[in-house]
């Protein structure tokens, strides 16, 4: 009992972590199951589930504000632990579509026919490609393949 105490505690804070790393406006329910996620995926590595559930652990003041807890992972954001645990949140927290809705994502569109002909080739602001071959020479850029006296080897 005491360990799933302990376990649902780091998934809090590695929720609350999640959450200041990447705010939106959603559910807490996103950032619960990106950190359990998280945490699910580093204990499969030892050491990086070890790193990130020591410096979870470090976060044990509850009433610790946003700005102090902000403050003090703004100077994590170099070391190991963060990193790993980013990169672990970060397609649980993108791939919801609770956040979608809020970022403006419309989701997946293969199965719409994809987006090119649903509005998002309005791109109005760029020129028109050229179409026409070039009739400049291409250079070849590269290492030189010659044995010396100028035939290629």
């Amino acid at each position: 009992m005491q360990h799933d105490s302990v376990a649902d505690e780091l998934v809090s804070i590695g929720a609350r972590v999640a959450r200041i790393a990447f705010p939106h406006d959603v559910p807490d329910e996103v950032y619960r199951c990106a950190a359990a996620d998280a945490l699910a995926h580093a204990a499969t590595d030892p050491l990086v589930g070890l790193r990130i559930r020591r410096a979870l652990e470090q976060i044990r003041e509850p009433d610790a504000s946003d700005e102090l807890l902000l403050t003090w992972l703004e100077g994590q954001t170099d070391e190991d632990w963060f990193r790993a645990f980013r990169q672990l949140v970060i397609p649980s927290i993108y791939g919801d579509p609770a956040v979608w809705a809020r970022i403006g994502y419309e989701g997946p569109s293969h199965h719409l026919g994809g987006y090119l002909h649903r509005g998002f080739n309005d791109l109005t602001w760029l020129p028109e490609p050229r179409i026409a071959e070039s009739t400049e020479p291409m250079i070849e850029i590269g290492p030189d393949h010659t044995l010396g006296d100028g035939e290629p080897w």
